[in-house]
């Protein structure tokens, strides 16, 4: 069964789906200097109180809210462990105290937020990122007049207007192609607007904003941060929108209640927040099938298993970790670029011959040539011996099987009696035929005889 390209599948707008939200855990984000305790982290922390409840509010988000989606807020993560990440639909990301590559994003489908101007943003193949610029000193936001009408700006919420409220206003620099800007300070663009959907359609959507502080509270902690989300603020309008945004194309391509809390490959983390559930080295972003959660996972052996919980996918006997050895962030091996990965396809190399029987799985050899007949086929032998004498390896005339060790019960000449103690085959020097060895028995037959003849002789 082939595997769509992620990026090219259109979602399912008809049904309504829940949105996970994933966020950095305290330690992995800044702490306000004002009180040890507070943090942040938008999952937990107290600057981000307001957001969380801006998101909880079913008024809003929800089945009967401004958007038709339910929002969920999964645990927190401590490091970027993509096993760990679960193919995050939203990824809350301020990762102000881990230096981040774009290597570890290189499979998700990641919306930034924040993160004091860093970001990091992927779909399928395509990669974006930023870097933080110079800060001004202004707690403001001009908002560009070209991207005025954007749904960010001039979304479902409302209109943000001309400005809103920053706090540590930093900028972009190194911008990648891709990105819009939006706002700008006076040292530069200070907000970044990435919408794959442009180019794949159901694609992932993202926002950056070049500080932490767009989205803060606190509502209960003052001297650290500022109340910006206020009700009916610039700030408030910009956060809902952003989100409603963003969610229009975020995917888990398993949702939560269909992986469940067991725990597959017994690594302790429960399925619904394990992102590679079976253990094989396959994210299971890939091994669902699709990124629509309203379709089924696939099961490509069909054998009642999803891939994602099945270490042998295509059910050809051959591990999905063999079949499939690169780096997990990395998507899984296509031997022969048929859009389906080697663990999702019994035949590999496309050339007729099945993987559990091809002795070339990885090289097209329909022909299944094996001149030193080792098992390897010529194709793909780094080490092709001569072939073997005619009589040594036919085996049907010769008494012996040609795989070694002799079956005193199936040789020619022989008297079909099977015996426990079997002798090894050996070759008799250039005869091209196996020859049976002496056994003890025989030789102490033979010295007998000898004996005898020898005692004969001395009485004559």
């Amino acid at each position: 069964m082939a595997l769509v390209a992620l990026a090219m599948l259109a979602p399912s707008a008809a049904a309504a789906r829940t949105v996970k939200v994933r966020a950095p855990s305290k330690a992995l984000s800044l702490e306000c200097s004002q009180d040890p305790t507070a943090s942040f982290s938008f999952h937990d922390g107290i600057w981000y109180e307001r957001g969380r409840a801006l998101l909880a509010d079913t008024s809003r988000f929800g089945p009967a809210g401004t958007i038709p989606d339910d929002v969920a807020f999964n645990p927190p993560f401590d490091d970027f462990d993509p096993k760990k990440l679960d193919g995050a639909d939203v990824l809350l990301l301020n990762p102000v105290k881990i230096p981040v590559s774009r290597e570890i994003f290189k499979p998700f489908r990641v919306y930034a937020l924040g993160g004091v101007g860093f970001v990091s943003f992927q779909n399928d193949a395509y990669t974006f990122m930023a870097d933080k610029g110079p800060c001004a000193g202004e707690n403001v936001a001009n908002v560009l007049g070209a991207q005025a009408s954007h749904p960010v700006l001039a979304g479902p919420f409302g209109n943000v207007g001309s400005t809103y409220s920053t706090g540590f206003n930093c900028t972009f620099v190194n911008v990648e192609t891709g990105a819009l800007p939006f706002s700008q300070n006076s040292q530069g663009n200070n907000a970044l607007l990435f919408d794959m959907n442009l180019l794949y359609t159901g694609a992932a959507r993202a926002v950056s904003f070049a500080d932490e502080e767009h989205f803060a509270g606190p509502f209960s902690l003052s001297g650290c941060g500022s109340s910006f989300m206020a009700n009916g603020s610039a700030n408030e309008t910009l956060f809902l929108n952003v989100m409603a945004w963003v969610m229009a194309t975020a995917r888990d391509p398993i949702p939560d209640e269909v992986e469940g809390t067991g725990d597959t490959d017994g690594d302790g983390t429960p399925d619904y927040l394990d992102g590679d559930t079976d253990g094989d080295g396959i994210l299971d972003l890939y091994e669902a099938g699709d990124l629509d959660p309203n379709t089924p996972p696939v099961d490509t052996d069909e054998d009642g298993t999803p891939d994602y919980k099945d270490t042998d996918s295509d059910g050809d006997g051959i591990s999905d970790a063999v079949e499939s050895p690169g780096p997990i962030l990395e998507p899984p091996v296509d031997t022969d670029k048929d859009g389906v990965p080697d663990f999702q396809d019994t035949d590999s190399d496309n050339d007729g011959v099945d993987d559990d029987t091809d002795n070339c799985r990885l090289v097209a050899n329909a022909d299944q040539a094996d001149v030193d007949q080792d098992g390897i086929g010529d194709a793909c032998d780094q080490n092709i011996g001569p072939a073997p004498d005619a009589g040594s390896d036919a085996g049907a005339d010769s008494g012996f099987g040609a795989s070694g060790p002799i079956d005193s019960g199936a040789g020619t000449g022989g008297s079909g009696a099977s015996s426990s103690a079997v002798a090894p085959a050996s070759d008799d020097g250039g005869c091209g035929c196996r020859v049976r060895p002496q056994s003890e028995h025989g030789a102490l037959w033979l010295g007998l005889l000898i004996l005898g003849a020898s005692l004969r002789r001395r009485r004559r």
